[in-house]
């Protein structure tokens, strides 16, 4: 959010921020031939994905299991990635069309939100805060009455 001004926080595009995944051994795993070059082509997600969809989606590459109770986030390759959410502390919560900075008050930033979207973008942006709970607990008492 550096040098974006605070009433600009709502446009999310300045978010947009390209990843790319390269393995071609992890890539024929999930299914993925060469092509007639040689060339394992991979694709592009257009769900939106953030930052924290990287752990979960590198442990569905390598076949890893990851606590979903306290991780952030969905692997790409998942249906729950049209779950995905953003939540900062400075720019508030948001997806590719949803922008909030309080649950409450939900702004559309794409004309065609359906109520469906509205409802999922609520529900992940509590179930975020939760977990955000949990984590908080963790860090306080540990794990299992065992201090970090």
């Amino acid at each position: 959010m550096n040098g974006v001004d605070k009433a600009d926080y709502f446009e999310v595009g300045v978010n947009h921020i390209p990843l790319m995944l390269y393995s071609p051994s992890l890539l024929a795993k999930q299914g993925y031939t060469e092509n007639e070059e040689g060339y394992i082509q991979g694709y592009d997600v257009d769900e939106f994905c953030n930052t924290h969809d990287i752990l979960p989606t590198i442990c569905d590459l390598y076949g890893m299991p990851y606590n979903e109770n306290i991780i952030h986030g969905y692997s790409i390759f998942s249906d729950e990635i049209e779950n995905s959410f953003f939540a900062s502390h400075l720019g508030g919560m948001f997806t590719n069309k949803i922008y909030s900075q309080n649950i409450v008050d939900i702004y559309k930033v794409d004309e065609n939100v359906t109520e469906e979207e509205i409802e999922r973008f609520s529900k992940s942006a509590n179930l975020y805060y939760e977990k955000q709970a949990m984590m908080e607990l963790i860090y306080q008492n540990g794990i299992n009455g065992t201090k970090i």
